[in-house]
């Protein structure tokens, strides 16, 4: 939390040669850092939360080895993990850079920028998008866990959906929910 709020303070910092400003999405674990492009660095706000950050990255490897090709754009995709040491409290944190579409949004926004709803045909295909991932993780041996409006990021334009935070994933070597949202 403190080296979150010292990089707030300063309005931007660098890590690992990532330019990091505010927050894009907030999670309840993690942050997503939008840093250019298609990649956003996910940094969780505590170091007790570095088992959770590696059963993401462990899920969506498994995923990416295991998972149909043609809707793997249907997950974000690990560019490359790290660890981050703070030099104030010493505490080290998992830090994960995931690629997925720029410009997306998540239900949640849109739940609060439409709040009398959507046209039918607008929730079919993020409903069909939506069950398409899920079905690829759960043939690849993954359950996401926690499936809530601000982990399913749309693409309106393009109609793309990326479910996101594989945090609270199962996969064949975790074999039990590790907590609930």
């Amino acid at each position: 939390v403190r080296l979150t709020t010292r990089w707030q303070a300063r309005g931007a910092t660098t890590i690992n040669g990532y330019t990091v400003k505010a927050p894009r999405y907030v999670g309840d674990i993690a942050d997503l850092y939008d840093v250019g492009g298609d990649r956003f660095l996910k940094l969780p706000r505590n170091r007790a939360n570095n088992d959770l950050m590696a059963r993401e990255q462990a899920a969506l490897r498994q995923i990416e080895c295991e998972g149909d090709p043609r809707y793997l754009p249907y997950v974000p995709r690990i560019v490359e993990s790290f660890r981050l040491r703070d030099t104030d409290t010493a505490d080290e944190r998992r830090v994960t850079v995931l690629a997925a579409a720029p410009g997306l949004v998540s239900l949640a926004e849109v739940r609060r920028a439409r709040p009398d709803g959507l046209d039918p045909r607008d929730v079919a295909w993020m409903w069909r998008r939506l069950l398409v991932a899920l079905g690829m993780a759960h043939r690849a041996g993954v359950v996401h866990g926690a499936v809530v409006p601000d982990h399913v990021l749309i693409e309106p334009a393009e109609h793309g959906v990326v479910l996101v935070d594989w945090c609270y994933s199962v996969t064949y070597r975790h074999d039990t929910v590790p907590a609930l949202v």
